[in-house]
């Protein structure tokens, strides 16, 4: 195995500071392997937080990639 990355990115959003509950976070927590030269594995573990009314931004989400280069 030639490396392994780890990265971790975090993202926050008050459009109104004002206003109760209305923010929007990210955290993401990434694994890159790099088994060949030219070629990444990465799985990356999102965990969201929205605003109440919107249940479909609330989900968390596993994404595997694999990515080639030229």
């Amino acid at each position: 195995m030639r490396g392994v990355g780890l990265r971790v990115a975090f993202g926050y959003h008050d459009p109104d500071l004002d206003t109760a509950q209305d923010h929007r976070s990210r955290l993401a927590l990434t694994l890159e392997v790099f088994p060949l030269p030219f070629l990444r594995l990465s799985a990356t573990y999102v965990l969201r937080e929205d605003i109440p009314q919107r249940v479909e931004d609330r989900r968390d989400a596993f994404i595997f990639q694999l990515h080639g280069f030229l």
